[in-house]
């Protein structure tokens, strides 16, 4: 979903990011998440969910290096859409 100063991503488009799968590596493409140029939001559910998602499928430091990296550009919203930093 676009939004006028960035995107709000889902639990599935964080993951392929941070896999750098072809999926992942078209998205980052063609909206230039990783550049810095645009932020995008999660919702603080999908950040739990992702680091769940690491943990279950026993992650190597790379892939948690990758998504602690996406982590960085984000916005975080909780249920109430406010801004967490």
């Amino acid at each position: 979903m676009s939004r006028p100063n960035g995107y709000l991503l889902d639990t599935n488009i964080l993951i392929a990011l941070a896999r750098n799968s072809d999926l992942g590596k078209y998205i980052d493409r063609t909206y230039q998440l990783t550049s810095g140029q645009y932020a995008f939001y999660l919702p603080v559910v999908v950040l739990g969910e992702a680091q769940a998602f690491a943990a279950k499928r026993s992650w190597g430091s790379a892939k948690q290096t990758a998504l602690t990296n996406l982590l960085s550009y984000r916005i975080a919203l909780n249920r109430y859409h406010t801004r967490l930093g």
